[in-house]
């Protein structure tokens, strides 16, 4: 149905992205790519870790951990639940990284958004302001 998807999720919103995400991978017949943008306030805070390691050992799942509550020496110290080769960033998700890392808004794109309602306001702004049609997003 779609050639990419992008998520963004926050928290505990990660659970029904996770659920899509392993539709879509364990699926060897689909050859969709998927683009992951977690949002967490710490490396402790990664929920569903041990799946997410999983669903980006294949293909066509990446993920990017987005930690607002971090810096890279605490990481450092206390890696928590991240690992080496993990991509993460210790800042909040702004349009910047929306626009470089979710699929470039075109035909058969779709972005799912899940997480408190203003991370959900958030990302809307952030996708309208990347040129995203409504008809494009959905929030959970």
């Amino acid at each position: 149905m779609y050639d990419r998807v992008g998520m963004l999720g926050c928290g505990t919103g990660i659970a029904p992205l996770v659920q899509m995400a392993r539709c879509i991978v364990d699926n060897e017949a689909d050859n969709t790519f998927v683009h992951l943008l977690y949002c967490c306030r710490t490396q402790h805070d990664i929920l569903m870790k041990d799946e997410l390691d999983r669903l980006a050992s294949f293909w066509n799942f990446t993920v990017l951990y987005a930690l607002s509550a971090c810096t890279k020496e605490k990481l450092t110290v206390d890696p928590g639940f991240v690992k080496y080769g993990d991509r993460v960033q210790f800042e909040r998700i702004g349009q910047e990284e929306v626009a470089s890392q979710m699929p470039p808004p075109r035909e058969r794109t779709m972005v799912f958004i899940c997480g408190t309602s203003s991370f959900e306001h958030s990302m809307t702004a952030h996708l309208m302001a990347t040129k995203y049609h409504p008809s494009m997003y959905f929030i959970f």
